[in-house]
């Protein structure tokens, strides 16, 4: 899978979370718990007698039944599940095992927050797929504080500014001559 298909995925997943109103981070019980709040909502609403109102729970219930399997297909569900999975496991044997929690933090180290819009993206990516904006390294963000037009011009300006005073440092009797034959061709006269 390309890295243009695993942005996609990640990507309409985060946006089922977001539209479910849960977070990447819940577990798979709060997130069957909040499944079944938006179910039972959606029900109530088919009971009505307004028919827009039943068209409308109805293709709601088929989103968020789209959506919901499209989080329990998700890598990070399935992470969850098994780091849940185990720590009951653990529980029940008293064993103090981290394979979970260290297959947990190798998921979520492979995701990072986009600096714009703070959702979760995986590392590496060049433009995040939610906001379309642009993700800096660590090197480019230092090169673009630091090396802004205007930066670069006012040091070049201070640089011809140390080159010409060591010049005429070194060089007094040329650097005058080299102004009086200046002066001389564009017509100021009195450079001594």
């Amino acid at each position: 899978m390309g890295d243009v298909d695993q942005d996609k995925e990640l990507t309409d997943v985060i946006l089922c979370y977001k539209a479910m109103g849960i977070s990447i981070d819940d577990s798979p019980e709060q997130i069957e718990r909040a499944y079944k709040l938006l179910t039972e909502e959606y029900r109530k609403n088919l009971a009505s007698l307004d028919p827009a109102v039943r068209e409308h729970a109805r293709n709601s219930m088929v989103l968020v039944k789209e959506m919901y399997d499209k989080i329990k297909g998700s890598i990070t569900y399935n992470a969850k599940a098994k780091e849940c999975l185990k720590a009951g496991m653990r529980e029940a044997d008293g064993t103090k095992t981290s394979r979970a929690a260290t297959a947990v933090k190798v998921e979520k180290s492979r995701l990072m927050n986009c600096p714009s819009c703070r959702n979760a993206i995986s590392i590496g990516s060049k433009t995040c797929p939610i906001c379309k904006a642009r993700i800096y390294t660590k090197t480019e963000k230092i090169l673009n504080q630091y090396f802004t037009k205007t930066t670069i011009i006012i040091l070049c300006l201070f640089l011809l500014i140390g080159v010409l005073a060591g010049l005429g440092i070194m060089y007094p009797a040329q650097v005058r001559a080299l102004a009086v034959n200046i002066a001389d061709s564009i017509g100021i006269g009195g450079v001594k």
